[in-house]
């Protein structure tokens, strides 16, 4: 089995060292002879454990950066999906819409509702009264 340093270095990880922490790396806690990786979900505003418990801190540390990289990745991917105004107003009257803007919504946009992180638009239906 290759060193968890190395393995980090080949992927172009670092490993984040937690001096003032019991295991000396950040995320990882003991978990009888073993350990664990732990982060802080935002969401729940809380700590959760990710699955599995590894032999070395180490192997455990690789894992907690390994999942910070893919979360930074995401966010990485989410920042560039958003588009300018103007850029949004152009892409829908090529298609023949018009966007409404709605200043008392929390999306800013008419028939736009925060769905959990995400949003998503309904419909209303004028004729029939219903979505």
């Amino acid at each position: 089995v290759e060193d968890p340093l190395q393995q980090a270095a080949a992927v172009g990880l670092t490993l984040q060292r937690a001096p003032g922490t019991t295991t000396g790396w950040k995320g990882v806690i003991g978990h009888g002879k073993r350990f664990r990786v732990q982060i802080y979900d935002s969401a729940a505003k809380r700590p959760r454990k990710l699955p599995g418990t590894f032999a070395t801190a180490e192997q455990a540390a690789l894992q907690y950066s390994r999942h910070e990289a893919a979360t930074a990745s995401a966010e990485t991917v989410e920042d560039a999906a958003v588009v300018e105004e103007d850029e949004e107003d152009r892409l829908a009257a090529a298609e023949g819409l018009t966007l409404r803007r709605a200043a008392g919504s929390a999306s800013g946009w008419k028939c736009v509702y925060l769905h959990g992180k995400r949003f998503m638009a309904r419909v209303w239906d004028a004729q029939t009264r219903r979505e």
